[in-house]
């Protein structure tokens, strides 16, 4: 359990925290939502120990055991010496201690100087390992090293010979495998692969733990937060709605708090004209000062931060072949590793691709073959008449040479002929850099805006293809939303690998499947990969015999006859078919009186209803100005809702009248 009262927080006289407080009840999953600076972070190294408050109390159950993933977790893993698999089993050091202290008791009892005090102790220790798993925490270690990806001859080697993002999840495996009470994840999902999320969502929610969480992976949220708590103006704000209804309640709620805000700027400055008018008279000085006392405890209503978002257009691709590219008996070899073999596809113009597999199954490989960056070892690649490529690459590839350079000069440079510098400083506004951020060194750049800069290289030229690798990485959600928005539009060829669920699920229009050497079409939907692919046990094209087993398991469970077709009873023997209807004659007088009363009679119905709808949206509106309002979610959320629905029932009603009236 985790229990924040009334944090406070300031650096450098910049209030993070003014009055935050949270509560994580036992087994509950909570993930952490906010603006770059609201404090996200911040507040897990709070939980965590590794940073106090000015102010407020921090409160954890008792015995619990926290388990913390930072960001930066990879830059404490780059000792030599250690495996993989030494690293992961230090989450055991007190088990391994008592093993040893086991194995000590052990070599006296054998040659008889064990002590009274030693069989005691002894008992001890083999009920400690027996209650910690100590028996088995091999096992265990090497079980969570797979469920991440690391498969077993990879577990032995130096953790000091792989990259920054597989020493990542070497931490990861360690915090998890310390079985915490209280778990908190910075972005966990940043360099792990789909198969090993899908692993990582199953092991968390196994786990009898408080889980706080900070993630730009929408899917992750949605199928592991019980609620979204909110990071803004200082305050934590919850939001009991998965990610897609948590947008759609906060732009209703930011609508209505700016109506209200509106209405409180209209107040406050009518009665500060009545204070500034008579507070000098001798009649009405006394009404003024009144005026004054009230407006002074008129609790402000406060609007978030303006969110700038990425404006994103990919240019109008020139005219190119039909097929972009065209792979005969295609073979790729690093070495001794063969990764691709006698690869046959051909990719259509306009054609938006996923690549799916496990990691290390050869996705890139291909990405990187369809860009030309190395020649397959046997067969042949065909490249289209006038095919254009623009590659967006997982890893960082600028050159070493341009990492100290201006982010504005390298954009400028990477532009076709001709282009202004106006248009490239416009660029840099749409990605969020502005002013002098042009003249920044690429180097000094967070992961998040190096990307955008990268990207920026992609939206400069006029390309008919895109190949994409993890291009969402290190994006925060609105970059990640407006960026399929803008390869939803884009007509040209599309051909990309990410471990973003939401990203694949809205432009992928087909899937190839990577693994064993082999690239075939998936012979299914994308949520039909997913529900097989999430066991991270099986490399290469495993998933094709799980898919064709369980799609044989639906076919034998599905009904074998079609539903008979409803049809008309026939009439009885004897019976004559149903006469049909006379046609209406005109209305007569009275039948027009009488239609004419009707319709008074309901005119005045909606003009009562009205009436009372306009009433009750008043006096909604005058709550949700009172002090403290939106301190309530889940009242504020449904008198959010109530408002809703009486504004659209008078809409209707209105509507009535006009046709009535018409």
């Amino acid at each position: 359990m985790i229990d924040l009262s009334n944090l406070r927080l300031s650096f450098g006289g910049r209030d993070i925290f003014s009055d935050v407080s949270l509560r994580v009840e036992d087994n509950e999953r909570v993930a952490l939502f906010g603006i770059n600076g609201a404090g996200k972070s911040t507040l897990l190294k709070i939980v965590a120990g590794m940073q106090k408050p000015d102010v407020g109390q921090v409160a954890l159950g008792r015995g619990e055991v926290v388990g913390y993933l930072a960001q930066e977790a990879a830059e404490e893993t780059s000792e030599s010496g250690v495996s993989v698999f030494e690293f992961a089993c230090r989450a055991f050091d007190q088990l391994q201690r008592a093993h040893a202290r086991c194995e000590e008791i052990e070599h006296r009892m054998t040659d008889g100087s064990a002590t009274d005090e030693d069989y005691e102790e002894y008992g001890h220790l083999h009920d400690r390992l027996a209650v910690g798993g100590g028996w088995s925490f091999e096992s265990e270690a090497r079980t969570v090293l797979a469920g991440l990806g690391f498969v077993q001859e990879d577990q032995d080697r130096p953790l000091s010979s792989f990259s920054g993002g597989w020493r990542m999840r070497a931490a990861l495996a360690q915090v998890l495998l310390r079985r915490p009470s209280i778990l908190l994840l910075d972005e966990p999902t940043n360099h792990l692969d789909l198969e090993s999320i899908l692993w990582l969502e199953s092991h968390i929610k196994a786990m009898p733990a408080s889980v706080l969480f900070i993630t730009h992976d929408r899917s992750f949220v949605d199928n592991l937060a019980h609620r979204i708590v909110e990071l803004e103006l200082g305050r934590a704000r919850t939001w009991p709605v998965p990610y897609s209804k948590f947008r759609a309640d906060k732009s209703l709620w930011l609508e209505t708090l700016k109506n209200a805000y509106d209405r409180q700027q209209v107040d406050i400055a009518q009665t500060e004209r009545f204070i500034a008018r008579f507070k000098a008279t001798s009649t009405k000085s006394s009404a003024a000062m009144s005026r004054q006392k009230q407006l002074d405890k008129v609790e402000r209503i406060e609007l978030p931060p303006e969110v700038d978002r990425v404006a994103l257009r990919f240019p109008n691709p020139p005219d190119g072949g039909s097929y972009p590219f065209i792979l005969r008996a295609v073979g790729k070899s690093y070495g001794e590793h063969r990764v691709l073999t006698g690869v046959e596809l051909s990719i259509s113009r306009g054609e938006k691709v996923a690549l799916v597999g496990v990691n290390g199954a050869g996705k890139s490989t291909l990405l990187h073959l369809f860009a030309q960056k190395f020649p397959p070892t046997e067969g042949e690649l065909g490249i289209g008449h006038k095919t254009e490529i623009g590659l967006f690459a997982q890893y960082d590839d600028l050159p070493e040479d341009e990492q100290d350079r201006a982010i504005g000069d390298i954009l400028y440079d990477a532009a076709p002929g001709g282009t202004l510098r106006t248009k490239v400083r416009t660029l840099l506004g749409t990605l969020l850099f502005s002013g002098d951020d042009a003249e920044k060194p690429y180097r000094v750049l967070s992961g998040g805006e190096k990307a955008r800069v990268r990207l920026g290289l992609l939206l400069l030229r006029p390309n008919n293809a895109l190949l994409l690798d993890e291009p969402t990485n290190h994006l925060d959600l609105a970059t990640r939303e407006a960026m399929v928005e803008a390869l939803k539009a884009w007509p040209g060829t599309l051909v990309f690998v990410s471990h973003d669920r939401l990203f694949t699920r809205e432009l992928a229009g087909r899937i190839l499947a990577v693994g064993g050497g082999r690239v075939v079409d998936w012979p299914g939907t994308y949520e039909e990969y997913l529900s097989v692919a999430g066991d991270g046990s099986a490399p290469g094209l495993s998933h094709l015999a799980d898919f064709d087993a369980l799609r044989r398991k639906n076919e034998t469970a599905a009904p074998k006859g079609k539903p008979e077709s409803v049809k008309s009873a026939p009439a009885k023997a004897g019976e004559l078919p149903a006469a049909k209807a006379p046609e209406s004659s005109k209305p007569t007088d009275r039948e027009a009186q009488k239609e004419d009363r009707r319709k008074r009679k309901r005119l005045e119905d909606l003009e009562t209803r009205i009436q009372a709808l306009d009433a009750a949206l008043r006096e909604l509106d005058e709550r949700m100005v009172a002090p403290g309002f939106f301190d309530d979610h889940e009242v504020s959320s449904k008198a959010l809702a109530e408002r809703e629905r009486l504004a659209r029932e008078q809409e209707s009603a209105w509507a009535e009248v006009g046709a009535l009236e018409a």
